[in-house]
């Protein structure tokens, strides 16, 4: 049975950490409408797996966001932070991206909780951070990232439709993809979000084209 955290306020309360990234990851066009729909939307995400000092934990490519065990996703606004705690221009301050007051996500903004239509846009999802460090220390102490995670996940709550994707108030994990290499992280990740975590070998790569004679 899959454990899917339904509604505003699941148990053990909804996330409170931002998440967002830029709407580019979905699309340039514009968003089609927005959804508020009882039944949850499957689409596709990709994370970074780390391994931490109190062991695995799962986070966004875009964010230093962690997604928590048995609690759904949540979205916030950043720009509503941002212009609370960080000193920012008149101009800024009055922007689109720092005035609204909707929850996330809202029209035209980039706020909200990302996942594709099409598991083949992952590939070019994660290639956009490519950068990220093998570690990183936080305040917990410091982190190796372990490798990537596909996965299909729930999306509910308000949903505004993209050409390539969505961008969702609420998420959680309904099944992950992971490569199998990582069968211990898949164990971990099936046993802590209570889904499945399916194992698959990956492509392998090309060989060169031989040189001309």
């Amino acid at each position: 049975m899959i454990w899917f955290p339904y509604g505003p306020h699941p148990a053990g309360g909804a996330a409170s950490h931002p998440a967002s990234a830029g709407v580019g990851a979905l699309s340039e066009g514009a968003e089609i409408e927005t959804l508020f729909d009882s039944e949850p939307i499957e689409a596709w995400r990709v994370w970074n797996l780390w391994e931490g000092p109190l062991g695995p934990e799962l986070w966004s490519v875009t964010h230093p966001v962690a997604w928590r065990p048995r609690r759904a996703m949540r979205a916030h606004c950043v720009y509503k932070y941002r212009t609370k705690t960080v000193n920012t221009t008149a101009a800024a301050a009055t922007s689109a991206q720092a005035q609204h007051e909707d929850q996330a996500p809202a029209r035209g903004h980039s706020c909200g909780i990302y996942a594709l239509m099409d598991r083949g846009g992952l590939k070019s999802w994660g290639a956009r951070h490519m950068h990220t460090p093998e570690t990183r220390k936080r305040g917990r102490g410091e982190f190796t990232r372990v490798g990537r995670v596909e996965g299909l996940v729930l999306l509910w709550g308000r949903v505004i439709p993209h050409a390539l994707g969505y961008r969702a108030e609420f998420a959680y994990p309904k099944e992950f993809f992971v490569e199998r290499d990582l069968a211990d992280s898949a164990a971990w990740l099936a046993s802590a979000f209570g889904v499945a975590a399916t194992l698959y070998d990956p492509p392998k790569p090309k060989p060169p084209e031989p040189l001309p004679t």
